[in-house]
């Protein structure tokens, strides 16, 4: 499945908090009013993530960490190290995005912290994507379980990855409870992680046609947040179930609808959907789905 869809960077007034008490906004804070390098450098990479440009957001990310190691900042430099990792995990390098988050968590402990929800759970997603999801469940305990104070968005988005865990593990009855856990929806709980979360649990209990729909508005859902890589893992997820309930044109559309998206901001999946995309649009005989793929895999 594509990558999950909470690593937004984060400002340094937020790991203020963060350090004083926990976590940190999915949303960046205003910039602070003062002008310095490290904010200059800092609001250069911020914009190239938020337009999708992750491998160039990385390289910046590096930058404003090397300002910060320079002048010793403490709050910078976990905040530089979350934001770098976050940008790595988005380009697929999740060795390296997991060395960051645990160079971040040293450094906080170092400087008296203690350790941080937002940092756990980003944690989780990658080990979630590394493919480690006991490793991966075990993060998001401390934040779901254990009393690990976190923010109401934290937790959302922790029950949400556990959930999509609970899905791909088949574990119907879990999936319910979660689905459960995130209802009525508070404030904080994203409308679209339900939505699709009960597309899923319908998958798991054989209805397909409401699963399929559900997927549909849950596409539609994130489509219209601007969450492109939310969209693009439910445009694989309805893949999946079209494929196996035994429609190839119709999954190797949404699997070029997910790919193309994709391949816009580098996404590791998107090589293998447009793939697996040519595959189905041949099974089916639609040659023009399958030249419009091969074509994108050659820009890649």
């Amino acid at each position: 499945m594509n990558g999950f869809k909470r690593s937004m960077p984060v400002a340094l007034a937020t790991l203020l908090v963060a350090l004083l008490a926990i976590g940190c906004a999915s949303k960046p804070p205003p910039e602070p009013v003062r002008e310095t390098t490290l904010g200059t450098l800092d609001r250069s990479a911020r914009l190239a993530y938020d337009l999708g440009q992750y491998d160039q957001a990385a390289t910046l990310y590096q930058a404003v960490l090397d300002q910060a190691l320079l002048e010793d900042e403490p709050l910078a430099i976990v905040t530089a190290r979350y934001n770098l990792a976050a940008s790595q995990l988005a380009v697929g390098e999740y060795e390296a995005a997991l060395g960051q988050i645990d160079l971040a968590d040293a450094e906080r402990l170092r400087r008296g912290g203690a350790r941080d929800a937002e940092l756990t759970l980003l944690r989780a997603t990658v080990l979630y994507r590394l493919g480690r999801p006991v490793e991966a469940g075990a993060e998001l305990n401390q934040i779901l379980v254990s009393g690990f104070a976190a923010a109401p968005d934290v937790r959302e988005a922790a029950l949400f990855l556990n959930g999509l865990m609970a899905a791909e593990a088949q574990e119907t009855d879990r999936l319910r409870a979660i689905i459960t856990a995130l209802g009525p929806a508070p404030p904080a709980v994203n409308a679209a992680d339900v939505r699709e979360l009960k597309a899923w649990l319908d998958r798991l209990q054989g209805n397909t046609s409401n699963a399929l729909s559900g997927f549909e508005q849950a596409i539609a859902m994130r489509r219209n947040e601007g969450d492109y890589r939310g969209m693009n893992r439910a445009l694989a997820a309805a893949a999946d179930l079209a494929e196996d309930t035994g429609e190839p044109g119709l999954a190797a559309t949404y699997l070029l609808r997910a790919g193309r998206s994709a391949a816009r901001t580098k996404q590791p999946d998107a090589r293998g959907w447009l793939e697996r995309s040519a595959r189905l649009g041949q099974a089916a005989g639609d040659t023009r789905l399958v030249e419009e793929a091969k074509d994108e895999i050659a820009r890649l």
